[in-house]
C-alpha cells in the first residue's frame, strides 16, 4: 500500500530549516489528519512510517519535519529509508528524464520544471497555480491550536491538494515506465532517496561562521584587488581603475563623473585573447553569436601561456569571493540572530551520480538563510568555518578515490587491469606514473622524497593530472589547462608526449579510448542508475571516474548519519554537516573518544564503498581521518602518544601519518 504524505509546518527560518509540523495530509484516505496539538497524529504517522511505502515530494523535508516534531519517531524513520520504503516524485522524475533523453535540465529545448506544481501541470495537466496563491502556506502557524476539521474551506484544501498530486503524479510516473518497457531505471531510487534525507539533516544542521576569520580573509581579498597588486591588467588596458572624476580639459575646475573600474573587454581583452591564442596555435572558440569567447572556460585554456590572462584569472576568482561567498555570510537582518551559520542546499541527483550544491549570494527575505555552494567552495573560505563550542570537526575521505574507481571499472570491462594491480598491492600509482614520466625507476623515484623532494613533488604532481585528465576524456590543449590548476606548466608537446608515456605503461587504456568521439551511448551504474545519450566526455567521467565513488559515498553517508541520530548508535552525539565530493565533514564532541569516532566513520565508509568497488581490496579502500577546530584544507593526521589520532593545529610540527 503505497500512502502520499505532506506535512504543513511553521514557516522556514534563520537557523531553522525543520520547523514544527502543524498538520499532515494523507492521500490514503484522502483527508487531513491532526495537527500537532492532537495526539492521533503522532499515531497515524508511526502507523504509516512503521506499515506502509511512503511517497512524498521532497520528502526529506517532510522526514525531518516529523523527527523534529516527533523525536521517538526517529529510529522508524531511518528503518523505512533502510526497507527502501520512502519514494520522493522528485528524484524519481530526475532519474527518468536522466535514463530515457539523457538531460536533467531540458526536454525539447524547455526547462524541466521539477516543482509539485511543475509536474502536475506536465504529466497530469493539472494546473494548481491557483491554488498556491495567497497567503495560506505562510499563515498555517496561526492554525496550531485549530482541530484540523475545524480548518477553513482554503486551509483544508491547500494541505490536501499536495498529498493527492503526489500520489498521482507518482502513479503516472511508474505508468509512462512500463509503457516504454523501463521500469529498472527506477530501481535505484533508494540510494538517492536516502543520500537526499542525510543531506538535509547535513543543512539544518549547517557549518558555523568564524565572523573574525571571515573578515580577516575578507580584508586579504580586498587588499589582492588593489590596482598595485594587478599591475599587467592596468598596464595593459585590460582594466580602467576606477576614478572620483577628472578635470575637463578646457574647464580644469569642473570634473567628470565618478566611473568605477571597467574591465574593457571589446577594446583590449579580446584583442589579448587572440594574440595569445595565435602565438600558440590554439582554436579560437566563440559564442553562439561568432564572437570571439571571454569565457573562464577559453581563458582557462590560455592562461598558462600568457601572465596577463593568468592574472586576470586570478582576478575573477578574487571577484567570485568578493561578490559571491562573502555576502552570503553577511547575515544582514539577523536582530538578536547570533548563530551565523551557513546551510548548504545538495541536489543528490545529477548527471554523473555525485552530489551537487548551489547557494545565494547574500540572505534575502526569499532566501532567509544563508548558503554556499560547498562543493566548489574555495581553500580560503574554508577557514571561515569553526565547530562549535565543544566540539571538533571530523573529516574524512577517501584516498585516489577516482583512480580506484577507474582502476575498478577498467577490470570490470576487460577483465584485467595493471591499475588495478598496483592499488591492490600498495603501490601509489600516482608515484609509479611520475618516476616513468620522470625516466627513472620506481623504486629510485621513491627515494627522491628523501634525497630531492622537490623533484619528487614535480612529477608526483604532474602525473594526478595525466593520470586522471586522459581517462576522463581530455584533450592535448585542455591537459595543459588542467597542469597549470595543479601549478605545473607544460606545453603541448610535453602533453602529447606524456599521454605516450600513461599508454605504455597502462596498455588495456587504449581499449578504453577506442570509443568513437561521434557516437552517444548509455551506461548503468553498479547500483543500477541509468544514463542515457552521453558523449565521450561524460560516458568516461561519470561511468569510469565519478559514478562507482558516488556511489560508495551515498552508502556510507546514510550509514554514518543513521549512527548518529538513532538511539544506541555508536556515533550518537556527532553530527554529519558536509559532503564535498570524496570527503565528509562532521562535528563530534572534543573528549576522549574522538579518535574511535574517526575510526568508526572510516570503517563504515570503506566498507560501503569496498560494496560497490568488487574489484578491489582493503588495501586500496583506505580513508584518511583528520580532527581540526576549523576546516583547513592544509590538515593533516596527527597523534598523540598513544598512537591516538588529536586534533590538529594550524602550528602544529608534528604530523602523523597513516
Amino acid at each position: 500500500m503505497y500512502t502520499a504524505l505532506d506535512v504543513e509546518t511553521f514557516p522556514i527560518a534563520q537557523g531553522v530549516l525543520d520547523p514544527k509540523v502543524v498538520c499532515c495530509s494523507f492521500s490514503d484516505p484522502e483527508v487531513v489528519i491532526g495537527n500537532t496539538k492532537e495526539e492521533n497524529l503522532e499515531a497515524k504517522l508511526r502507523d504509516v512510517i512503521d506499515n506502509k511505502y511512503i511517497v512524498g515530494h521532497n520528502i526529506a523535508f517532510d522526514m525531518a519535519c516529523i523527527m523534529k516534531t516527533y523525536p521517538s519517531l526517529t529510529s522508524s524513520i531511518f528503518r523505512a529509508y533502510e526497507e527502501k520504503r520512502v519514494h520522493d516524485t522528485f528524484i524519481r522524475e530526475k532519474l527518468i528524464n536522466l535514463g530515457t533523453h539523457g538531460d536533467l535540465d531540458k526536454m525539447g529545448g524547455a526547462r524541466i520544471n521539477y516543482s509539485l506544481a511543475g509536474l502536475a501541470l506536465s504529466r497530469l495537466g493539472w494546473d494548481i497555480s491557483n491554488m498556491k496563491e495567497g497567503n495560506v502556506r505562510t499563515t498555517y502557524d496561526g492554525l496550531d491550536n485549530i482541530k484540523a476539521s475545524h480548518y477553513p474551506l482554503s486551509y483544508y484544501n491547500y494541505s490536501l491538494q499536495d498529498a493527492l498530486i503526489t500520489h498521482r503524479v507518482f502513479r503516472d510516473q511508474f505508468n509512462s515506465l512500463v509503457s516504454l518497457d523501463k521500469e529498472d531505471i527506477l530501481e535505484v531510487e533508494w540510494l538517492h532517496v536516502n543520500a537526499a534525507f542525510t543531506l538535509y539533516l547535513m543543512s539544518v544542521r549547517g557549518l558555523k561562521v568564524d565572523v573574525r576569520r571571515k573578515q580577516e580573509i575578507q580584508d586579504e581579498v580586498t587588499a589582492e584587488l588593489d590596482p598595485e597588486n594587478l599591475p599587467l591588467l592596468y598596464s595593459s588596458g585590460i582594466i580602467t581603475p576606477a576614478h572620483s572624476g577628472r578635470p575637463y580639459k578646457r574647464n580644469p575646475e569642473r570634473k567628470t563623473k565618478p566611473q568605477p573600474e571597467k574591465v574593457n573587454i571589446k577594446t583590449h581583452l579580446i584583442p589579448h585573447i587572440e594574440g595569445v591564442a595565435g602565438a600558440n596555435g590554439i582554436t579560437i572558440e566563440r559564442t553562439t553569436t561568432g564572437r570571439v569567447s571571454a569565457s573562464s572556460g577559453f581563458i582557462a585554456k590560455l592562461a598558462p601561456f600568457d601572465p596577463v590572462l593568468k592574472q586576470y584569472q586570478h582576478r575573477a576568482s578574487l571577484i567570485k569571493l568578493k561578490t559571491s561567498y562573502f555576502p552570503a555570510m553577511e547575515f544582514p537582518f539577523d536582530s538578536g540572530f547570533t548563530a551565523h551559520v551557513i546551510h548548504p542546499r545538495y541536489d543528490p541527483v545529477r548527471s554523473t551520480g555525485r552530489i551537487s550544491s548551489r547557494g545565494n549570494s547574500k540572505m534575502t527575505k526569499r532566501a532567509l538563510y544563508a548558503s554556499v555552494n560547498i562543493q566548489q567552495v574555495d581553500p580560503r573560505i574554508r577557514n571561515c568555518y569553526k565547530a562549535r563550542e565543544g566540539y571538533v570537526y571530523l573529516s574524512v575521505d577517501y584516498s585516489a578515490l577516482e583512480l580506484v574507481c577507474l582502476a575498478n571499472t577498467i577490470m570490470r570491462l576487460y577483465g584485467h587491469s595493471k591499475l588495478r594491480d598496483q592499488l591492490n598491492d600498495g603501490i601509489d600509482p600516482h608515484a609509479y606514473l611520475g618516476s616513468k614520466l620522470a625516466g627513472i625507476g620506481y623504486e629510485e623515484f621513491l627515494g627522491w622524497k628523501e634525497t630531492n623532494v622537490y623533484k619528487y613533488d614535480y612529477w608526483r604532481t604532474l602525473a594526478k593530472p595525466i593520470g586522471l585528465g586522459f581517462p576522463g576524456g581530455m584533450g592535448i590543449d585542455t591537459m595543459v589547462t588542467l597542469c597549470s590548476n595543479y601549478g605545473v606548466e607544460i606545453s603541448r608537446l610535453e602533453a602529447q608526449e606524456f599521454k605516450n608515456v600513461w599508454l605504455s605503461e597502462y596498455p588495456e587504456m587504449n581499449f578504453y579510448l577506442e570509443y568513437s568521439l561521434d557516437e552517444t551511448r548509455d551506461y548503468t551504474t553498479f547500483l543500477g542508475m541509468v544514463r542515457a545519450n552521453c558523449n565521450y566526455t561524460e560516458w568516461c567521467n561519470g561511468n569510469a571516474l565519478q559514478s562507482p565513488g558516488a556511489e560508495g559515498m551515498k552508502l556510507a553517508m546514510f550509514e554514518v548519519t543513521k549512527e548518529c541520530f538513532t538511539k544506541g548508535g555508536v556515533l550518537n552525539g556527532c553530527f554529519p554537516i558536509a559532503q564535498i565530493h570524496d570527503e565528509l565533514l562532521l562535528e563530534v564532541p572534543e573528549d576522549a573518544m574522538m579518535s574511535s569516532h574517526a575510526g568508526i566513520v572510516q570503517r563504515i565508509m570503506e566498507r560501503c564503498l569496498g560494496s560497490v568497488l568488487i574489484y578491489m581490496t582493503s588495501t586500496a579502500l583506505k580513508t584518511e581521518a583528520v580532527l581540526m577546530r576549523a576546516w583547513d584544507k592544509k590538515a593533516k593526521p596527527v597523534y598523540d602518544s598513544n598512537n591516538r589520532l588529536s586534533v590538529w593545529e594550524p602550528n602544529e610540527e608534528v604530523q602523523g601519518v597513516l
